[in-house]
């Protein structure tokens, strides 16, 4: 599995460049042309320690201008599942602590 990071621009007539980027300048993207007005990167499933931080997508103008979009992925949080085995556990202690009531 694969984690897909798009960056999507409309004045294609207007970008020299578009090219992803880590916020780990060593670590290397393959930045790849997802058609016309797009450029993707892709990350490894599961996210590990070394895949977070902070990617950007940057444009480079014809002006010589540069655009910079960040997004930033994080370690997958466990608290959900924790959360929800807890509330389960707590459900079924009241529900059996009821029934000995009757």
């Amino acid at each position: 599995s694969k984690l897909e990071l798009m960056c999507r621009f409309s004045e294609l007539h207007q970008v020299y460049s578009a090219v992803w980027e880590h916020g780990n300048e060593s670590r290397q993207l393959v930045s790849s042309s997802g058609g016309p007005g797009s450029v993707s990167t892709t990350l490894p499933l599961p996210i590990t320690s070394d895949v977070v931080g902070r990617y950007t997508c940057v444009l480079q103008l014809k002006n010589g201008q540069i655009i910079r979009a960040d997004t930033v992925i994080t370690m997958p949080s466990k608290v959900p599942l924790v959360a929800a085995a807890v509330g389960v556990l707590l459900w079924r202690q009241k529900h059996i602590s009821d029934r000995g009531i009757e």
